[in-house]
């Protein structure tokens, strides 16, 4: 089988997979109690996904930066490969497998090495920003 065929066929079958365990997800939603929850829920739904389509976006546009100026990839194109692995990590260890997956999604794209690179850089960054973030709080806190 060829590379492409053999790669279409892993992406429908996680396509396939994850409409499975969405309709599984919307199977066990109880919709009567978010119907009466009203608005107050719509808002906060709608407030989260907003915060959580910024985070995307953010840590996306950052992982862009770490690439080098020579290495052009569509921002759309790494939004889809980050959530394709967030998604992927979510359902193994978190982070063991979601970044070499990143890795291994790029592959016809950019030079492994630089990939794995960027990846690297890209969460040592959040590391470090999040460290920050948990520091300042906590002077805050204890302030």
């Amino acid at each position: 089988m060829n590379p492409a065929r053999r790669s279409r066929l892993i992406s429908l079958g996680a396509f396939a997979v994850g409409a499975a365990i969405f309709a599984a997800t919307l199977y066990y939603i109880d919709f009567h109690l978010i119907a009466s929850m009203g608005r107050r829920l719509a808002i906060a739904v709608a407030l989260s996904l907003v915060a959580s389509g910024i985070w995307h976006l953010a840590r996306t546009w950052a992982w862009a930066w770490c690439f080098p100026a020579s290495v052009k990839i569509p921002f759309l194109r790494l939004a889809r490969v980050r959530l394709a692995a967030e998604a992927f990590s979510y359902l193994t260890l978190r982070g063991i497998a979601g970044e070499p997956l990143k890795v291994v999604l790029l592959a016809h794209e950019v030079d492994p090495r630089i990939a794995t690179a960027a990846v690297a850089l890209e969460r040592i960054g959040y590391m470090v920003g999040t460290t920050l973030v948990i520091g300042a709080g906590s002077l805050i806190a204890i302030a």
